[in-house]
């Protein structure tokens, strides 16, 4: 999965809202629009701007990129702001669009490899500090990249007061309501708001099981012959490079007893045996004890 470009401006028609989504069961599980945790507009992208402007994605969110303090401090640092995000997170994918540019970047979820809540000094001319969502980005989609080369891009999203959710257009029942009510929750920041969007929409995409994971796996498959039978199906197990027959190896590693892997011809088992009859040594063979 990669970071995809986006030129159309999302709308909350496009998705069902949260409230909506919690509060009824849906018709089906398939082909639904996707559901609307979180709409932030107005927020504040902070970043590299040669990581940036390295990305194709990125790169024309950049020309809304304002002075981070003077003109000296800013020669020192690569960090460029850029107001006007509006922050969508759903269900799907967490997009950043900026309507004055009509550009956007959808982002997956299995993207972010880290995000954290973190202070930041949106100016450096200020001592001010805000509270921004960190997140880091891992560009390179080949699990067999060294780690030396994995690409990543860092990224901090400042968002401002959230929006009130769409309404729900399911009717809520007062008596319920008033009964059952849940206790009022601690009013959270704009950006613990953000971070639990974006934790919650990441659980629904965990990272898929990596191939060369396989091998580490325990195996459940009895081993051939483990149960004391050697049959036509697992005969080729007990066979070396020239045919010839190897008897299996007892547990904790000694040999069987004596006569295990033995094959033994009919002439050998019929010699000796007329009518019933049998050699002594078969009778003290087969003698019953108790």
């Amino acid at each position: 999965m990669s970071l995809e470009s986006i030129h159309e401006v999302p709308s909350v028609e496009g998705f069902t809202p949260i409230s909506d989504h919690r509060s009824q069961t849906p018709s089906s599980f398939f082909g639904g629009r996707p559901v609307l945790h979180l709409h932030s507009p107005g927020a504040t992208l902070l970043g590299s701007k040669e990581q940036l402007e390295a990305q194709p994605t990125f790169a024309r969110l950049c020309s809304l990129a304002v002075s981070n303090g003077n003109a000296e401090e800013a020669n020192e640092s690569d960090e460029i702001v850029i107001p006007g995000i509006d922050i969508w997170v759903t269900s799907e994918h967490l997009l950043l669009f900026a309507t004055a540019t009509s550009a956007g970047v959808s982002i997956p979820y299995p993207t972010i490899s880290l995000h954290a809540i973190q202070r930041r000094h949106v100016s450096q001319s200020s001592s001010s500090e805000s509270q921004g969502l960190y997140m880091q980005l891992t560009l390179t989609t080949s699990e067999y990249t060294p780690e030396e080369d994995i690409e990543t891009l860092e990224i901090t999203l400042i968002p401002s007061a959230p929006s009130p959710a769409p309404a729900s257009t399911v009717p809520t029942n007062p008596i319920s309501d008033t009964t059952l009510a849940d206790p009022p929750a601690l009013p959270q920041s704009p950006v613990q708001v953000l971070f639990g969007a974006v934790t919650a929409c990441a659980d629904l995409h965990p990272d898929p099981q990596s191939p060369s994971s396989s091998h580490l796996e325990p195996r459940n498959e009895p081993i051939p012959g483990a149960g004391g039978w050697i049959t036509s199906e697992n005969m080729d197990h007990f066979l070396d490079e020239n045919g010839e027959f190897c008897p299996p190896q007892a547990e904790g590693g000694g040999d069987l007893g004596p006569g295990a892997g033995l094959v033994r011809l009919r002439e050998d088992t019929d010699e000796g045996l007329v009518n019933g009859g049998g050699t002594e040594e078969d009778e003290t063979k087969w003698r019953r004890t108790d």
